[in-house]
């Protein structure tokens, strides 16, 4: 009697992906954030289908690889280990694929809108399940959009209606909101709802909300807070005075010339910043965090899981630096204290060091990746 191994795995791989299909349709993970992460999953699968075959095997039984089974486990390795590595670099192209984000061609329609906002207005709100939006602050006194829609109809009208539909403009005691809802709940990617790309005006002294569940989100001059939820896509946001607040779930946050205080998680995806005056607190699951300040002026709370921490900083800073990673190293142009000196094998995993007065504390945390700090020339 001959034991096929490598059906159950394949069995287990297509209740997986089918899985995450659904999961996809009923809340905000990707098909392509956890498809990243099923390849150890099918090691595993294999390892216990020859733990039970030698367990339970009769006398005179033997075994093979089942091939047509094998190949396709081996390709989903690829693809799946070659989905986690562009997540854990920070790369964004594969969020780029029509299959992946399941877009459709449709039709799409212009669309031109400004509202005006009384003085008691100081936040302003956006919400929409599928949006590229740019957000520019400016001196007018409104909220200014232009761009389009699309949607899978067969017509312009058709989309318009759609758009009229799922589209919700109120203006709420202090708050202005925009909405677009969703409106089918479909599981396919023929689905009815609507995707907008807009360029959005408003005013520069109003705090800004957005939240995005498939997309990109770009804000720029901004004279107060700026808060942005995504889940699938990058966020870039450039001269803020006020705080920022970002909460990503899958894709490379950008932050550049940031007044106030900053708070950027992401899980899959890298985290970048540049000139940043104040607080700060960057953390990434899977990929890298970089900094370049030509100021320190605050804490800074740093870490990562999977990728490198990579800190540039004026000579002049007064800090006071903290290090630790797990596999990988702990280095840079500062005096280093190693606690662990005697340990040849992890005396690099951490260390730290007081530049200068030593006023403000930074701390950089990872698991595999390395921590360097280095000063800019």
């Amino acid at each position: 009697m001959m034991s096929k191994i490598g059906r159950k795995t394949l069995g287990l791989l297509l209740l997986l992906v089918g899985g995450i299909f659904l999961v996809q349709q009923w809340s905000s993970f990707s098909f392509t954030g956890i498809f990243g992460f099923i390849w150890p999953i099918i090691f595993v699968g294999i390892v216990i289908e020859m733990i039970f075959y030698y367990r339970s095997k009769e006398p005179g039984e033997s075994f093979q690889f089942d091939k047509g089974a094998m190949v396709i486990l081996i390709m989903t390795i690829v693809v799946s280990a070659s989905m986690q590595n562009l997540q854990q670099s920070g790369t964004n192209i594969i969020y780029g694929f029509s299959f992946m984000d399941w877009e459709d061609s449709g039709v799409s329609v212009p669309i031109e809108e400004s509202y005006d906002l009384s003085n008691e207005v100081d936040e302003i709100h956006f919400d929409m399940p599928n949006a590229r939006l740019r957000i520019e602050g400016t001196d007018e006194e409104q909220v200014s959009l232009s761009g389009t829609v699309k949607a899978n109809k067969n017509s312009e009208s058709e989309v318009e209606k759609l758009f009229n539909k799922s589209r919700k403009v109120e203006t709420k005691g202090n708050e202005f909101q925009y909405i677009v809802e969703r409106t089918d709940s479909s599981w396919f990617f023929w689905s009815n709802n609507v995707n907008v790309e807009f360029v959005i005006s408003i005013p520069r002294d109003r705090l800004v909300d957005v939240k995005i569940t498939n997309g990109s989100v770009d804000v720029l001059n901004v004279d107060e807070d700026v808060d942005v939820k995504t889940t699938n896509g990058r966020v870039t946001i450039e001269s803020v005075e006020g705080n920022v607040d970002v909460r990503n779930t899958n894709g490379i946050v950008s932050l550049r010339d940031i007044a106030g205080e900053v708070e950027a998680i992401t899980t899959n995806g890298r985290v970048s910043a540049t000139n940043l005056a104040s607080d700060v607190s960057l953390k990434t699951t899977n990929g890298a965090v970089e900094v370049e300040s030509n100021q320190v002026n605050g804490d800074w709370d740093l870490e990562t899981t999977n990728g490198n921490v990579t800190l540039r900083i004026p000579q002049d800073s007064d800090v006071f630096f903290q290090g630790k990673t797990t596999n990988g190293s702990v280095d840079g142009d500062l005096d280093w204290v190693r606690e662990d000196e005697d340990n040849f094998l992890k005396m690099n995993n951490e260390g730290s060091a007081t530049h200068n007065a030593g006023t403000y504390k930074m701390e950089a945390k990872g698991t595999n990746g390395s921590i360097r700090v280095s000063f800019i020339q």
